[in-house]
């Protein structure tokens, strides 16, 4: 007769209290033990109950069912090279599967011996996020030859041969966007509790699943091709800065391929956005808003407009997004630092990364509303002086943000397409500094009510600029009257890299009407009707005797002596007389923050007579400015004149900017550009100043072409030459874009490229 111990701290005695036999046979009338009792008979009546079940035979668990063999998988082909290709994720530099979602992929697995999948399941599981989970639709599992729970996802065995099968997977067009991982597991027998268990039998290493533009059924598809060549497959492009009069494109590396900014954009969508929300790109685009910049976490890029740039980088050095994502990546800290094309930048980068069509858009005259009353007010005192403490408004000389596109299915019928996207932090929403996504349809037709932003989009490009004049008293604005409205000096020109063209296309009509037809006219009084001051339209529309324009007779470059011309032209049925006209003209950020004045001119007692037009002239030198020429060489004209009969004032104000000098790139005619194989060419530069440039820095990148590389240069007297000699190793075959900037103290953000056919190697 065997004996079993007899166990003094739960054990056996757990068993039978809890009615759990040992040996898989319920004990008919179980003895229940509430306490453990220590004595003579409680020791001995467990000692006869154990040597009783003893006895008994043996019995299979009654809740196991017979075991049958789990298949092995011996290995598992993910057909990266030809998934790839056909869904338009070649030129990544990650080696990993990338796949887009709603269209099929091919996936071989070979098992170690052949079995039946229709007596054994097995399925291909997709595990989405830190903790997959069915119930939250993070983990999808679908048997070979089925759907998963939703009807969403699928998988077929196109061909069995022998222990190897041939599938394809279709998943969703409203599949979850980012990292994921796919395992193949099989169910195995109920556990004692009579739940389903699943054994992994592979598993794949990080698997990345984007937005698809060319699906019909992604919120994101786009029906032309030549489109989503330049905004989702472009790596390289233009972003235009300067003025409207004069704008200037600087040549960008969005580099969305290049393995640094894959790392980087797969970590940003993981920041404040859930597994979820990232099936949704109107939430992507929304929180990447945020995530560009720094504001509100620890976002990519520190703003800063001061002028000041210790322990940073000056925005103007910066040629492309690829550096500034890959020194966020490497220290998961924000970069220092960016201004608005910057901010423009990293977006486009990061939307077409991820499949999202987008495009970085130039803003000409772009409004600052702080108050929601999609006007730009601005007061004076009765002495016609600015009331500088409530002119909170502002006019930026140009202002960079993005569009991206998609469908907007929170939205009635008819305001999908383009929407506006800004990264730049200037006001919050919803408590974060994001804007975003906006309709451009519905900016256009003043609906300014619709998601998300679009009261602060529709203010940027079509504002009217109100003059009021105010009293003041403790601090305290009191009576006002509309003295003069400024119709047109917002949003000038909106513009944009062309598809497949190196030129700037003007999408101004995207935004708003002809400038003064009746339905430009009733979008801007039914937008203000929404805002913070619906009473600015509601007398009648002002008449003026005066109109005024500022020009400039051709374009002028940095180190060039201008003038600026003003005509005054009498649209009145009377003569009149301009009993003084101011004009001054300064430096500025391109913000519009006046830096200081480089010259001033007063005109006085001008006579028009009815319909008659006149000029008058400021001539500005190179030594006017020269000091000051700040950045981008951006200026700011300012017209302030009145009417001696009617003692009405009259005022106008426009924005200039100096062109550039750019850099010139050569390559030899005679040279074959291949891969792999060292390319020579030189980068030369005219100091068009007539003082020392020093601490020059040449700077080169392109993707498949170079990594960023710095080159360090000599002293540069004026009007002499800088060049450089460089020889780079293309790595991929195609047309490609290489990107120059120069960089000193006393000028910066000196830009140029070239195009390059690069063929493959033999």
């Amino acid at each position: 007769m065997s004996s079993r111990p007899i166990s003094r701290t739960g054990g056996r005695d757990e068993r039978v209290r809890r009615n759990i036999p040992s040996t898989g046979r319920r004990l008919e009338q179980p003895v229940i033990v509430a306490d453990v009792d220590y004595s003579f008979l409680a020791i001995l009546r467990r000692y006869v109950v154990d040597w009783w079940i003893s006895k008994q035979p043996e019995l299979p668990h009654l809740s196991k069912e017979k075991a049958e063999p789990l298949p092995v998988v011996k290995s598992v082909d993910l057909r990266c090279e030809d998934n790839r290709k056909a869904h338009h994720t070649s030129e990544y530099e990650v080696s990993n599967l990338i796949i887009r979602r709603g269209q099929s992929f091919d996936v071989i697995v070979n098992f170690e011996q052949p079995f039946n999948i229709n007596e054994q399941e097995v399925n291909l599981e997709i595990l989405l996020g830190e903790c997959p989970s069915l119930k939250k639709d993070t983990l999808i599992r679908i048997p070979f030859n089925g759907e998963d729970y939703t009807g969403k996802w699928e998988v077929k065995v196109m061909k069995q041969s022998g222990s190897t099968l041939s599938l394809t997977v279709l998943s969703p067009s409203s599949a979850i966007v980012g990292k994921c991982f796919l395992r193949i597991s099989c169910r195995s027998n109920k556990t004692d509790s009579g739940l389903e268990e699943y054994v992994s039998l592979w598993q794949s290493k990080p698997v990345y699943m984007l937005f698809n533009p060319w699906c019909k059924e992604d919120a994101v598809y786009m029906d032309n091709e030549s489109l989503l060549d330049e905004y989702v497959l472009s790596d390289t492009g233009f972003i235009y800065v300067g003025s409207h009069k004069n704008p200037s494109a600087r040549p960008w590396n969005f580099g969305q391929f290049e393995d640094e900014v894959f790392e980087a954009t797969m970590y940003l969508l993981t920041m404040g956005l859930s597994v979820q929300g990232r099936s949704n790109p109107i939430k992507v685009c929304r929180r990447l808003s945020a995530m560009v910049n720094c504001q509100d976490d620890d976002g990519v890029l520190v703003g800063n407009w001061s002028g000041e740039y210790t322990g940073g980088i000056k925005p103007t050095d910066w040629v492309g997004s690829v550096a500034i994502l890959r020194d966020y990546i490497k220290s998961k800290q924000p970069v220092c630092y960016g201004q608005c094309w910057v901010f423009s930048g990293v977006t486009t980068s990061v939307l077409r990364c991820l499949g999202i069509p987008a495009r970085s858009v130039t803003n000409f005259g772009s409004a600052h509303d702080t108050d929601c009353s999609m006007t730009i007010d601005m007061y004076w005192d009765e002495e016609d002086n600015p009331i500088t403490d409530w002119n909170s408004d502002s006019i930026w000389n140009f202002h960079v943000w993005n569009e991206c596109w998609m469908a907007r299915h929170d939205l009635p019928p008819g305001y999908g397409g383009w929407q506006l996207l800004d990264g730049t932090p200037q006001e919050t929403s919803d408590g974060v500094y994001q804007t975003g996504p906006a309709s451009l349809m519905a900016i256009k037709q003043g609906h300014v009510y619709y998601n998300h932003d679009t009261e602060f989009g529709f203010a940027e490009v079509n504002a009217d600029k109100v003059h009021w004049r105010a009293t003041v008293k403790d601090g305290c604005l009191g009576a006002k009257k509309k003295v003069y409205v400024e119709r047109t000096r917002v949003g000038k020109a909106i513009l944009t890299k062309a598809a497949g063209q190196d030129q700037a296309e003007d999408i101004t009509r995207l935004y708003k009407f002809p400038e003064g037809s009746a339905e430009e006219r009733l979008a801007v009084q039914h937008a203000c009707s929404h805002g913070t001051k619906p009473e600015t339209y509601v007398s009648d529309k002002l008449e003026y005797e005066i109109k005024c324009f500022v020009d400039m007779k051709e374009n002028a470059k940095i180190g060039d002596d201008f003038d600026i011309i003003v005509k005054l032209q009498n649209e009145g049925m009377k003569a009149c007389t301009i009993s003084h006209l101011y004009i001054s003209c300064h430096m500025c950020q391109y913000t519009g923050v006046v830096l200081q004045r480089c010259q001033k001119k007063k005109f006085n007692y001008i006579t028009l007579r009815p319909n008659e037009t006149t000029e008058v002239a400021v001539h500005v030198c190179h030594s006017d400015y020269k000091d000051m020429c700040h950045e981008v060489g951006t200026m700011k004209t300012y017209v302030l004149g009145q009417i001696k009969e009617s003692n009405e004032i009259f005022a106008e104000q426009d924005d200039f900017s100096l062109s550039p000098p750019s850099l010139d790139i050569k390559v030899k005619e005679s040279c074959q550009f291949k891969v792999g194989e060292p390319m020579p060419l030189s980068i030369s530069f005219v100091n068009p100043l007539d003082t020392n440039l020093t601490d020059l820095k040449f700077a080169i990148e392109g993707p498949g072409l170079q990594k960023t590389k710095i080159i360090t240069h000599r002293n540069v007297r004026p009007k002499q030459m800088a060049s450089v000699n460089v020889s780079l190793t293309p790595q991929k075959p195609g047309k490609r874009k290489l990107v120059a900037s120069l960089h000193s103290k006393e000028l910066f953000g000196i830009t140029g490229y070239a195009d390059l056919d690069i063929t493959p190697a033999v």
